[in-house]
């Protein structure tokens, strides 16, 4: 359960993390994002890991890809099944907007698919966002559904706010996992 001050941080953080994505270009919030993911990721790793035995660390010197993190953290059990998922989700929007040579949009169809599958698999993480937004008197029909968010949201500012969340909600996991204990 979380605490005032922590859910205050949460927030803190949340919004922090939403303002620089969103201070983007579509482009530039896609690989800025899931930079963001990836540094929240590599702080969650490298609690949990011995340090290195090497002066340098290679897991967190880019000689690990983004993808292989992601993998490693699920397989060590620091992240559950559908962050997973989530993770590789944003690994491959960033990679459609960094490797296209066309001026790539969220708007476009097959970018707006992916953010409305991110969407999908966020679910519950997105209720307070509905909340929130319906307090605000937006127009949101039906569920928390990937569907509705994208409607109601946009896929930009869909993809922004989840990431958001997402980075916060590793910030959080850094308070449960536990440094490996090294054998004798």
């Amino acid at each position: 359960m979380l605490n005032d001050e922590k859910r205050k941080h949460l927030a803190d953080h949340f919004a922090q993390t939403f303002d620089l994505i969103e201070s983007e270009s579509d482009r530039g919030a896609a690989i800025v994002g899931s930079a963001l993911l990836e540094a929240a990721l590599d702080h969650v790793l490298a609690k949990h890991l011995l340090p290195a035995a090497e002066r340098s660390d290679e897991i967190f010197e880019r000689s690990y890809t983004f993808s292989m993190k992601i993998d490693l953290a699920y397989r060590i059990g620091v992240i559950r099944p559908h962050i997973r998922k989530v993770l590789h989700l944003v690994r491959t929007i960033r990679n459609d907007f960094a490797h296209s040579p066309v001026d790539m949009r969220f708007a476009r169809q097959s970018v707006r698919n992916r953010v409305q599958h991110l969407c999908t698999l966020s679910g519950d993480l997105l209720v307070p966002l509905i909340d929130t937004l319906r307090e605000r008197q937006l127009q949101i029909e039906g569920g928390v559904t990937g569907e509705t968010v994208v409607k109601a949201l946009g896929p930009r500012l869909a993809f922004s706010a989840v990431v958001a969340f997402h980075c916060a909600g590793l910030d959080y996991t850094l308070s449960e996992v536990a440094p490996i204990e090294p054998l004798d």
